[in-house]
């Protein structure tokens, strides 16, 4: 027999309650509630022996037998006799359905869930991802990819997300100026969620599968270009060279005022020499860690996020062949990749840790503190800004090139990685070779987003790339 009913729940005496005795001698506990109102309810003494009243929760509980004819009590999410009493008379209209062979339990249990909230379900991806070992940035991208389309799509629901309800938001982002590639990383976020959907049992199928991608060939806003070896050799000088050149000259506007030094390019300047010893030495460091920054990223093909945490123990200079062991969770494809290093490149790293070291020395005695004889292997290699894109911009400025050139294509930090690769591929190298060294999934990722055919010309073997001599406080440079 089906019921509703509200169930019997013990609470703490409210504040400001008397406890009295009833006609019938059992405890009651009388009080005014927040509205006014008077309020009593009988009490009930808790095996701590305190008093509790006995109260009726809130919502409504149905009690029904299922078709398999076992007991059911679960709640109806209702504080209404009459939605209560519908939400059971549904249940059981449901049951009798299954019953009668009409709908299956798998159907009913999918519905249910294309009925529940979408904001569960990606909740419940996300934490997916985090335990997956995903990194904090792409989990927060996706979080971000699917909330933006879900409300601009109305998803509130499973059953909003449609192939249709897509690919109408792709077609109306490209009218209002979208570009290919925004619009493929978010459907790609949907599309993964949908997939894992699937993996859940939660989707029988990806509805999504069948939206068309964006042409991103047709479409580049922000296309890159490589560097040619005649410009790689400008970039690493004036990085080495302009911190401790800005710091000896003071930049100067129309009207005598003082400037900083990046904005000071172009305009009046009156040098001087006053710099302490220990500022000089601070300053070639800076310059020659910012060199070796575009060095090992030119001939390495790293991540400007790899190379940020690249640390100490996962060089292996004095190994034959020198190399580094990337770490499996600061890699993009998340595999611990190990990648050879060219001897002048592992030379050149060996002469800055040595260079890192006397400036952690200075500095723990700088400060009383203890003075390391060795650096930390957990340290990173290099101290790489977050503003390293607009370093890069001034950088190329002093040096003139152009960020952007005749054809549109623009330099950038990954620009760098383009040039390691385009380099190796104009030299003859096997694109089989080139692509594990890019650490790309696919030949086609390798040669047709990373090869720039107008440097092509220019290019060398790994052994023959750009020799790029850093110059050092010595007044040496190291080459291959």
């Amino acid at each position: 027999m089906a019921r509703i009913y509200k169930q019997k729940v013990t609470r703490p005496l409210p504040r400001g309650a008397v406890v009295s005795t009833n006609r019938h001698g059992e405890l009651v506990a009388r009080w005014i509630n927040r509205a006014g109102e008077k309020c009593s309810a009988p009490i009930r003494i808790g095996r701590d022996g305190t008093h509790k009243i006995v109260t009726e929760a809130p919502c409504y509980y149905m009690e029904y037998h299922d078709q398999h004819g076992r007991l059911v009590r679960e709640p109806t999410g209702c504080t209404m006799h009459e939605t209560a009493w519908g939400v059971l008379q549904e249940k059981l209209r449901q049951i009798e359905r299954i019953r009668a062979g009409i709908v299956s339990e798998a159907e009913l249990a999918e519905a249910k869930q294309k009925a529940a909230p979408l904001a569960d379900l990606i909740d419940r991806y996300v934490r997916h991802l985090e335990a997956s070992d995903y990194t904090a940035n792409h989990v927060q991208a996706v979080r971000t990819y699917l909330a933006e389309l879900s409300e601009a799509c109305n998803w509130r629901t499973l059953a909003d997300v449609t192939r249709a309800s897509l690919k109408k938001w792709m077609e109306d982002r490209k009218s209002d100026g979208m570009g290919a590639r925004a619009r493929n990383v978010r459907r790609a976020a949907a599309v993964a969620f949908a997939n894992w959907l699937c993996r859940e049992d939660v989707l029988e199928h990806n509805p999504l599968s069948a939206v068309p991608k964006a042409n991103e060939k047709l479409d580049q806003r922000h296309p890159r270009r490589a560097m040619t070896a005649e410009e790689l050799e400008k970039l690493l000088k004036v990085a080495r060279d302009r911190p401790l050149e800005d710091a000896y000259t003071i930049w100067r506007n129309k009207r005598g005022g003082r400037l900083p030094g990046h904005l000071g390019i172009g305009r009046k300047r009156k040098n001087q020499a006053d710099l302490r010893p220990e500022t000089v030495e601070r300053l070639q460091a800076l310059g020659l860690e910012r060199a070796l920054i575009y060095k090992t990223l030119i001939l390495t093909g790293l991540r400007k996020s790899e190379l940020a945490r690249l640390r100490i123990a996962d060089l292996r200079l004095e190994d034959n062949p020198p190399h580094l062991r990337l770490q499996a969770g600061s890699e993009k494809s998340r595999q611990g990749n190990a990648l050879l290093l060219r001897a002048d490149l592992a030379d050149d790293l060996r002469h800055w840790l040595t260079v890192k070291l006397q400036m952690v020395q200075a500095d723990a005695q700088k400060r009383r503190h203890k003075v390391p004889e060795t650096l930390a292997s957990t340290a990173t290699v290099f101290t790489v800004p977050g503003c390293l894109i607009r370093i890069l911009d001034r950088d190329l400025k002093r040096a003139g090139i152009a960020k952007v050139n005749a054809r549109g294509e623009r330099l950038d930090i990954h620009a760098l990685r383009k040039t390691h690769a385009t380099l190796l591929l104009a030299s003859g190298v096997s694109p089989a070779v080139v692509k594990t060294s890019m650490r790309h999934s696919t030949i086609e990722l390798t040669t047709g987003t990373y090869l720039d055919q107008t440097v092509i010309d220019t290019a060398l073997a790994l052994d023959k790339l750009p020799e790029l001599p850093i110059r050092r406080d010595d007044g040496e440079s190291n080459s291959g």
